[in-house]
């Protein structure tokens, strides 16, 4: 039994190669036979790359003083009764003065810690 379904395995997989992946999910499709290509970029790239990903939401584009417009992603889950709100990601360092001065840091403190590359802000990366 190993040796047929091997050979049958072969049989496939030969029929297979001689057609591109998506142009095989394309002719599945029309037939209602339920296969997908195999998506072969990664996770983060697909999610930036692909099309559907943008229109559904799920990757937004926003623009930070910092880096510009970029596409970043967006929420997994949307509910009608809240309006998302996704804006550009911090820089590095961006809360250090914020949490350093929470923690009981005074600013002499900070800025000698920034002086001294312990901890970064936006303007320390210059």
């Amino acid at each position: 039994a190993g040796g047929e379904a091997e050979e049958l395995a072969a049989a496939i997989a030969e029929v297979l190669r001689s057609r591109p992946a998506a142009e095989w999910e394309q002719l599945m499709q029309e037939h209602d036979v339920p296969l997908v290509a195999v998506e072969m970029r990664n996770p983060g790239r697909f999610a930036l790359e692909d099309e559907d990903m943008r229109e559904q939401g799920y990757m937004v584009q926003v623009h930070s003083p910092v880096y510009g417009d970029y596409w970043r992603h967006g929420s997994p889950q949307q509910f009608s009764a809240h309006e998302l709100t996704l804006g550009p990601w911090e820089a590095v360092g961006g809360h250090t003065r914020t949490i350093l001065s929470e923690l009981g840091y005074g600013d002499e403190k900070i800025d000698r810690l920034i002086e001294e590359r312990v901890v970064e802000t936006p303007s320390s990366e210059d």
